[in-house]
């Protein structure tokens, strides 16, 4: 994939990814839409970040993050969301073996 430019931390986005995380592991599930149906755009509203584009990666299993990330890596569609140029903004968290990452680029 073409290289964009790199993103900032989001202690926002972290919070979204963290809280998505940790209701996945703690309710033993995994989805891009939590248990209420909400998906990453009404999460994301949720904790007040005020977005224009907004994505997620989960993943399950790794031990650690270069684990995590050479599997998004090698992921046609996780790989493609790191690598859209719209996102300027992101935020990780793992919960037990749960890991949820957030992009996204403000309004």
């Amino acid at each position: 994939m073409p290289p964009v430019k790199v993103v900032k931390w989001n202690s926002k986005l972290e919070k979204s990814a963290y809280v998505h995380a940790k209701d996945m592991h703690d309710n033993q599930y995994f989805s891009h839409v939590d248990r209420k149906g909400k998906d990453i755009g009404e999460r994301a509203d949720a904790i007040g970040y005020k977005w224009r584009y907004i994505g997620e990666n989960i993943a399950e299993g790794q031990l650690n993050v270069g684990e995590v990330m050479e599997d998004w890596r090698k992921s046609v569609t996780h790989c493609t969301l790191m690598m859209n140029a719209n996102f300027e903004e992101m935020g990780v968290s793992k919960v037990g073996i749960v890991w949820v990452q957030h992009f996204g680029k403000q309004k």
